[in-house]
């Protein structure tokens, strides 16, 4: 395959246009995700999230007032799910 300057402009082009489409959605992500879902975003690791809720139970506790916390058993939801994929 022969590149000519023409081609090699184009996929320029391409690249730049695939950038501003990947900063103009990721703006309209962050605006529709909201500032409380972690973990596999920029900047919000998980970490930090397990540590805020690790911490409640200690905060209840100096404060002698009683917290609950819901517990979902996602591998039992998931367990459950038809293996055949979704079509």
């Amino acid at each position: 395959m022969i590149i000519t300057e023409q081609s090699y402009c184009y996929v320029q082009n391409i690249k730049l246009l695939v950038n501003i489409l990947y900063v103009k959605l990721l703006l309209y992500a962050e605006e529709i995700i909201g500032k409380y879902q972690r973990g596999v975003r920029w900047g919000r690791p998980i970490a930090d999230q397990i540590f805020t809720v690790s911490q409640i139970p200690e905060k209840y506790m100096e404060q002698k007032t009683h917290v609950r916390r819901p517990f979902i058993d996602f591998q039992s939801a998931y367990d459950t799910m038809e293996k055949g994929g979704t079509e």
